[in-house]
């Protein structure tokens, strides 16, 4: 007798956590979005607004990219979630501490503010509900992982 295939649902722990990458995402996609804006409204190249900021124009794109790899990670990251698996944990993981990472260091280059706290408390929630016993079943069940 063959075994019949019975969905495992999602648990709130890790339903929490795609949020919370969709979410920051989506944060950082805006601040991209306001960034581009405010340069279209202002009518000015990269090398103009590097000028006006006293920033190099190497030192924004630069930013620019690290902020487009992290709207890819959270997005990735959230859309893997779904499948489980202990590859699916390790990268959700990683992509929260690079988070953490990332909002340490826009503290010491920007100090303290709204969407630094935001970030730092999302992703040490994403590390919290990744850490619960559901969670970690939810990863490492038989079948987790899999391409269906």
């Amino acid at each position: 007798m063959q075994a019949s295939y019975f969905p495992v649902p999602m648990p709130v722990a890790v339903k929490a956590v795609r949020a919370i990458f969709i979410i920051n995402a989506v944060l950082i996609g805006i601040v991209l979005l306001v960034l581009f804006i405010g340069m279209a409204a202002l009518d000015s190249s990269f090398e103009e607004f590097a000028e006006e900021t006293g920033t190099g124009t190497g030192d924004i794109l630069f930013s620019l990219a690290i902020a487009v790899a992290f709207v890819l990670m959270y997005g990735i990251a959230a859309a893997r979630l779904g499948s489980g698996g202990p590859g699916t944990l390790s990268f959700a993981r990683i992509v929260a501490v690079l988070g953490l990472a990332g909002a340490v260091s826009n503290a010491a280059l920007s100090g303290i503010t709204l969407g630094l706290v935001l970030g730092l408390a999302l992703d040490v929630a994403a590390l919290v509900l990744l850490a619960t016993s559901e969670a970690r079943a939810w990863f490492g069940r038989p079948g987790a992982g899999a391409v269906r």
